[in-house]
């Protein structure tokens, strides 16, 4: 699965901003996981007349099934004196994609543009709420007054996701840290965001000097020296191998199951997705699921399916309203108007046709369709764009899949056929089979959420058949 994203979101959360007298001050961020260099950022916070300017770049390097991916994103944002956004400009660029968001606050209203392969993608939003950059947090904190122990929600914008997301701030008190060789007497602040947990250390004069979110994900102040060097020839962490979770029983064969059965500890039935299709929650304290392969209807459904309509609709990222998507979802399905039949045909279209290459992306259907490969993400999001262009309600969900004794972080899809079926185009399964346990539904605002299952769950085996 690309996790690389996620990822990304999380150490993008870390801001390091700056003393209240400061017009301007640069500082850089070494980024670590599991105590191994994966990157570093560099921040910029500026005082202008009547607004404040962040500016912040990161650069990541992950491998993944043992191909390095590097990220680099890149946001500009312009604040009132209360850190409200009035525009901002964010870019993402991987060995394969492009992408550039701007956004602006105007009379209550968010207007954006996304700029993919496709072209741009403009919205409007209503606010009902102030939104905030993620990088002011550490500012919000530390010159609004907030008190010790009380917790307070700011809506922050997170472009990466499109969405605007609450955020819960709470100030634990006060607690010395070392940083390098220095100690500093910090405010220490707990954020929630996206089911996520985070920690900041931040100085009277308002710089953050460490952060931390579980699990073992951290930023800490360095000179700029100490941010860009990365060993050379040290081993770099394969996320896909460090995030798996193992079996503690070995299943032969998968794909021939009928039934699965598994008890969840570390997590809350009530954070995640969990009675969804064929996968039912048969008891919550212990957390057991119970998965069973899905059934199809015999009987013809024809095509279009009218409902659910939500997941018939184009997305900024599902865009099958796009001629090409549509002309070559029309082509794979050819004269066919069963819905059983025409999914089969896309989604073994998709497993025949993308070359499963680990990619670091955000990924569009547009630009899927166009390099022709990726991972688990890039298969999922241009099986629901061919399957809404002809008519077949479809949605992302990601969560868990067993494979080789053990347990990998995973993105496949639902379709609608007179009930939800799960199905798997990377891995050519039509429907998938019962080892895939669905966290969450969704698109990529659903794998942030997921980042906080990673690294507290885990999974035993009880029953399958």
């Amino acid at each position: 699965m690309n996790k690389i994203i996620p990822i990304i979101l999380s150490f993008l959360l870390f801001t390091c901003q700056k003393g209240k007298k400061m017009t301007e001050e640069e500082t850089w961020l070494g980024f670590y996981l599991n105590n191994k260099k994966v990157g570093y950022s560099y921040q910029k916070f500026q005082v202008g007349a009547n607004h404040f300017r962040f500016y912040n770049r990161a650069k990541m390097r992950l491998a993944m099934a043992g191909k390095v991916q590097e990220l680099l994103t890149t946001t500009d944002c312009l604040t009132n004196q209360d850190f409200t956004i009035q525009n901002l400009r964010f870019e993402l660029v991987s060995q394969n994609q492009k992408v550039r968001i701007n956004a602006f606050v105007k009379d209550e209203e968010l207007y954006q543009e996304v700029f993919t392969e496709r072209g741009p993608h403009r919205t409007k939003t209503h606010l009902e709420e102030k939104i905030y950059p993620s990088f002011a947090i550490a500012k919000i904190i530390n010159q609004k007054g907030l008190k010790k122990d009380k917790d307070y929600t700011f809506h922050i914008f997170e472009p990466l996701l499109n969405k605007i997301l609450p955020a819960t701030v709470t100030v634990l008190g006060g607690e010395t840290v070392r940083v390098g060789d220095s100690d500093y007497f910090c405010i220490k602040a707990k954020v929630i965001m996206a089911n996520n947990i985070s920690y900041y250390w931040i100085t009277k004069d308002g710089a953050t000097v460490k952060e931390e979110t579980p699990p073992q994900m951290l930023a800490i102040k360095e000179s700029p020296q100490e941010a860009l060097s990365q060993e050379k020839g040290e081993e770099t962490i394969d996320i896909i191998s460090y995030f798996s979770i193992n079996a503690d029983t070995v299943i032969p064969n998968p794909k021939g199951l009928e039934y699965f059965k598994v008890n969840l500890s570390g997590i809350e039935a009530k954070d995640f997705d969990l009675n969804v299709s064929d996968q039912k929650v048969v008891s919550e304290n212990p957390l057991i699921l119970e998965i069973r392969f899905p059934k199809l209807e015999e009987k013809t459904i024809p095509l279009p399916l009218n409902q659910p309509k939500e997941f018939l609709k184009p997305s900024l990222y599902i865009q099958s309203d796009d001629k090409e998507i549509i002309n070559k979802a029309k082509e794979i399905k050819g004269e066919k108007n069963d819905a059983k039949e025409v999914a089969k045909r896309l989604l073994f279209w998709v497993y025949e046709n993308l070359r499963k290459v680990p990619t670091a992306s955000l990924p569009s259907a547009v630009d899927v369709l166009k390099m022709g490969q990726g991972d688990c993400n890039e298969h999922s999001i241009l099986f629901a764009a061919l399957c809404r262009a002809v008519g077949i309600p479809a949605k992302i969900c990601v969560g868990l899949v067993y494979s080789q004794g053990k347990f990998y972080y995973h993105a496949w899809n639902l379709i609608y056929l007179n009930r939800w079926v799960a199905c798997d185009p990377t891995f050519g399964e039509f429907p998938a089979n019962p080892t895939h346990i669905i966290l969450k539904e969704g698109e990529i605002e659903e794998q942030a959420k997921v980042l906080g299952a990673v690294g507290k769950i885990k999974i035993k085996v009880l029953e399958f058949n």
